[in-house]
């Protein structure tokens, strides 16, 4: 596992999971964390998502050809992560773009802030 964090936005982190064998990128039914690399980001991710919002990336394969990438997006005290991003690894600096402006993330910060304007009045 790699866990890569942002000065920029300690908000977000990134776990990477990888495995040698395109085989082993994900199970059935993500529930072989230490087998699968899908398996294994998505179970960090769900840990770390307690605290920080997590992009979870699994790769698999050991040459460029074979590469598998699959990525998600766990915002924090969500229940679950979602597929997001293409299938191309993308630069540290690109990663925090595209959350910054996704959609999920729009989505909580206004929630986040309908709810503390109830609070207020």
């Amino acid at each position: 596992m790699i866990l890569i964090s942002f000065k920029e936005n300690s908000n977000l982190l990134i776990v990477i999971e990888c495995k040698a064998e395109v085989s082993k990128h994900e199970s059935k039914n993500r529930i072989k964390y230490s087998e699968y690399a899908v398996d294994g980001a998505l179970l960090y991710a769900s840990y770390l998502s307690k605290n920080f919002d997590v992009i979870a990336i699994a790769v698999s394969g050991d040459t460029k050809q074979s590469l598998k990438i699959s990525h998600f997006l766990h915002l924090k005290s969500e229940k679950k992560a979602i597929p997001k991003f293409d299938d191309k690894f993308l630069s540290a600096n690109d990663y925090l773009k595209a959350y910054e402006n996704s959609e999920e993330k729009f989505r909580q910060d206004y929630n986040t802030l309908l709810e503390f304007t109830k609070e207020l009045n």
